[in-house]
Formats: structure tokens, sequence, C-alpha cells
């Protein structure tokens, strides 16, 4: 048998260190969204200046509402994946694997017809406060049934659980592709707020296709000898599967309210031409962010690994490193912000969405503050302690809507910004408190 020290020399050269690791799938993820980074400014522009700001703002909350109800229902299955996927494909259980993967696609299948059901009333309440048209309300509820049914969360924890992120990224690309072509269709035929959903909602489904379609002819689950028993009893084989699966749904669902409830919360009190400039800026501040969501990804993936080798030593070290890079991130990107943000602003939508200059540095300085706390979550995830990150959403969210509550009447879209870096402090502080907890607590590496 290879010596220790050989074969951690070995993994080394080739690239196979948890960081190395992780900096190459981050690198990969990274390349699909640059390009999506690249062709968002070219449609977003297209959006906020063919519909002006009161048909963006109107586009805006429809996507807020419906990004909402995804991550509301939504089980981040591709958590699931990962965490109890694990061990058995490291072990050559492919069976197992692939009952995890069917059962997953299921369950994000019945919680998306679900979500279909609330959405009908949701939007039926909201569309009077929101000024919508009952046309409009329809567009609304058929957008959301589509980003709704077109899941693929299972197809990526699948991807990333067999270190496809190669190919994560390929599938990643049709969302910006299709939107851009979709936007220059819309524009060509008269810039409507239903021109742009339509153009949306074809690049969900195009996406949602490349990724089912890469994991079919990469991973190429299991089918044959596989019974329907053995996908229903997926949960009793992993203890504490639905308590990892609902808190880990939950969880989604508090850090995406933090973004969808203040857009929904500005358009609701202040009106649909106030929610197009939070939306603009928000949207500028949270494309900076590109690098954490990758890294974010792709951590979670290797911090999945070194925990079912329970290494403490292991994990410190990736997230020591993790944490120094992310604060060198984190102060670049309110830099740029700072400096770029206005000639953006006006690049995009024109000068009348100048005002939203003071929100984008706020939400830029928030944007900052998230990436630094990058490794937080998915080292909490990694370990299974959904519940503390429960908390801890659950406290950043209050604290998000009791100053929403106090700042929005007063200031507008500057009270909802300042709301949000609020959220962003509180929720950073509490996750690194609790990360650097349960680290000293971990047993020693064997």
């Amino acid at each position: 048998m290879m010596p220790p020290a050989l074969i951690r020399l070995r993994d080394r050269l080739n690239g196979q260190t948890p960081l190395l690791r992780t900096f190459r799938n981050t690198g990969w993820l990274l390349m699909a969204k640059l390009l999506g980074a690249v062709l968002s400014l070219a449609y977003l522009a297209m959006a906020a200046r063919g519909l002006h700001a009161a048909g963006f703002g109107a586009f805006a909350l429809i996507l807020g509402l419906a990004q909402g109800m995804a991550a509301l229902v939504g089980f981040q299955s591709w958590r699931i994946v990962l965490h109890w996927g694990t061990a058995p494909m490291l072990e050559g259980r492919t069976a197992q694997v692939s009952a995890l993967l069917w059962f997953c696609g299921v369950l994000d299948l019945v919680a998306g017809i679900a979500g279909c059901a609330i959405t009908v009333v949701l939007v039926r309440y909201l569309a009077p406060h929101f000024g919508w048209s009952r046309a409009t309300a329809d567009h609304a509820i058929l957008f959301a049934f589509v980003l709704l049914l077109t899941v693929r969360s299972t197809a990526v924890g699948a991807l990333r659980l067999y270190d496809r992120f190669r190919d994560g990224a390929l599938a990643d690309t049709a969302t910006p592709v299709f939107r851009m072509i979709g936007a220059l269709v819309a524009v060509s035929a008269g810039a409507s707020v239903d021109g742009f959903l339509r153009a949306w909602g074809v690049a969900e489904i195009a996406t949602a296709a490349a990724y089912w379609g890469l994991v079919w002819y990469r991973v190429r689950p299991v089918t044959t000898g596989l019974a329907l028993a053995d996908i229903v009893s997926v949960p009793r084989a992993y203890h504490g599967f639905w308590r990892f699966g609902l808190f880990s749904n939950l969880n989604s669902t508090l850090s995406s309210a933090s973004q969808q409830v203040a857009l929904l919360a500005v358009g609701y009190a202040v009106g649909a031409v106030s929610a197009g400039y939070f939306r603009l800026a928000h949207q500028l501040g949270q494309a900076l962010l590109i690098l954490a969501e990758m890294l974010s990804r792709s951590l979670y993936a290797e911090l999945a690994r070194v925990s079912a080798s329970r290494s403490r030593a292991a994990m410190t070290t990736l997230l020591d490193r993790t944490n120094k890079a992310a604060l060198f991130g984190g102060v670049a990107v309110f830099a740029v912000v700072a400096i770029l943000g206005k000639p953006a602003l006006y690049l995009i939508g024109g000068a009348a969405y100048l005002p939203a200059f003071p929100a984008l540095v706020i939400l830029g300085a928030a944007a900052a503050v998230q990436l630094i706390g990058v490794s937080f979550e998915p080292a909490l995830m990694a370990l299974g302690r959904t519940g503390s990150l429960l908390v801890i959403r659950a406290t950043a969210l209050l604290c998000l809507a009791g100053l929403l509550a106090l700042l929005l009447p007063r200031i507008g879209v500057l009270g909802a910004a300042l709301a949000m870096l609020a959220d962003a402090l509180v929720a950073v502080a509490l996750l690194r408190r609790a990360t650097r907890r349960v680290a000293r607590a971990a047993p020693p590496s064997p």
C-alpha cells in the first residue's frame, strides 16, 4: 500500500486536494456564469429600456414572485443528493445512488405541483395591490408554473456528486443564451412584459432539458433491476433524511426570502417603479456575487467529501484558506460597485434609473459581506447542522422584516437596501460564530 504522504503528494500533483478541486470546480462554474453575466447586461438593458420604469417594475415583481415560490416549495435536493449520496458513490453502490436520485427527482416534481396551487391563490391576492390587470396576473401564474415545473435540482446534484462540474457549467449556459435570443425576439415584437416572460420561460425549459440530458448521458442512473420499493424506501435508508431535507428547504426559503421579500415589499408599499429601481440595483450588486455563489456550490461538494472522511484537520484547512480568499474578494466587490455602479446604471437603464445608485452602493456592501462569509453555510450544511442554519436564517429574516417595516415607509428604496445590508451582516456574523463553535467541537481526525 502506498504511504499516506505519497498519496497526498500524488493527489496534490494531480490537482486532487480538496482546495484545488474546489477552485477547479469553481472555475468551471464561473466560466458559465461569466458568460451569463455578460449576456445579462445586454438583455437586462433591453428589458429596462424597452419596458421603461413601470413595465420593468411589473416584470421584476413577477420574476420575484415566481422565484420566491420556487424557493418556498423547493427541497434543495442537490444538497440532499450530495449529503446522502457521497458515501455510497465513493463505495461504488451505484444502485443505491440511483434510487436516491429517482426519489429526489419525484420529490422535486411533487413540490413543484404544490407550489403551482399556492401560486394561484397568492397571485389573485397580490394582483390588486400591485396594480396588475387580469391578463398580467394570468401571465404571472403561467410563468410561475414554468419555473416551478422545470425542476433540475436533482440533476444538478447528480452532476456535482460525480464531479461533473464542467457538464453543469455547460448546461447553465442555456439560460443566458436563450434569454438573450428571447429578449431580441421580444424587442423586435414590441417589448412587452408578456414577451420577456415568454423568453425567460423558454430559457428555463431549455436549461432543465440540458441538465437532465447530461445526467442521462454522463451519470447514467441505474434503471434495470431498480424496483419501485427501492425508491420508496429511500428515506428509511438514511437516518435523519426528512429532517435534513425539510431543514435544507427552510434554510433555502429563508435565505431567498431576504431577496424576494424585500422586492415584493417595495412593490407593495411604494409601487412598481420603485420595485424596478430596486430590482436593477439588486441585480447589479448580485452580479458581482457570481464568485461567491460558484465557490459556495463547489465548496459544499468538497466539504461533503471531507465530512464523509471525518478529517477535522482537512476541513479546518479548507475553511481557513477559503475564508482568506473570500475576504479579498469581498473588498474587491465593494470597490467595483462604488466605482462603476453609476456608469453601469446609466449604460443599462439610462438616466431614468440613476436615482437607484445610492441603493446600489448599499446593496454592493451587502454583496461584499455575503462573499466574505461564503464558506460558513456550506460548512454547517456538510456537517448536518441544518437546525443551527435554520435559527440563524430566521433571526436574520426577522431583522430584515423589522427594518423593512421601519424604513421602507420613510425612505423607500434606500430603506429596503439598508435592511438588506443589516440582514447580510447579522446572518454572516451568526454563521461565523456557529461554524467556529462546531469546528472546535468536532472530533479529531482519525
